[in-house]
């Protein structure tokens, strides 16, 4: 069933309530009980979700969004599930040691741009900067990057803050 936006054309997918998905949920968390560390839930800003899409090249910012739509089907948002090995690839976590992030899921978001030609979704990521490279490289999101900046559960589960302050509302407690 396409899903409507208002003022838009319909998408493509299956449109579910709260309902439906307190019951995906809860069942992948009950799949998932025996791992303390199994991801519940990860938010991300949509401001920076939108600065991903403007950085590589999906959005132009210039132009009011309603007039880029056509356009915006050639881009898409895959979401990766990783882990965090080292704290090299953690969060900032100050004022927590050990970091709250090392030994648990993620996910990271990237930009995918559809070629036509080969009719294939293509990842939008550049390779890490070379080690000599790395005091020059902006840990800021930029094109080629992908976001890993959410917030995830665990360990900001509610009742635990996230790395900005902020608590997050939980489907299934």
């Amino acid at each position: 069933m396409p899903l409507k936006l208002e003022n838009a054309h319909p998408l493509e997918g299956n449109s579910i309530g709260k309902d439906t998905i307190l019951e995906m949920v809860t069942a992948y968390r009950l799949e998932h009980s025996l791992d303390p560390h199994s991801l519940n839930f990860i938010h991300f800003n949509l401001q920076e979700v939108l600065q991903l899409f403007i950085d590589n090249g999906a959005i132009d910012s210039s132009v009011p969004l309603v007039d880029q739509m056509s356009y915006l089907k050639y881009w898409g948002l895959k979401i990766y599930l990783g882990y965090h090995t080292s704290t090299s690839n953690c969060p900032d976590d100050s004022g927590h040691n050990p970091n709250r992030y090392l030994k648990k899921d993620t996910a990271i978001l990237c930009n995918t741009k559809l070629n036509t030609a080969t009719k294939t979704w293509e990842d939008q990521i550049t390779s890490d900067p070379a080690e000599g490279e790395k005091a020059n490289y902006v840990s800021l999101l930029g094109a080629g990057d992908g976001l890993d900046r959410g917030s995830i559960c665990p360990p900001n589960c509610p009742p635990t803050p996230d790395y900005a302050g902020y608590l997050h509302q939980d489907i299934a407690s």
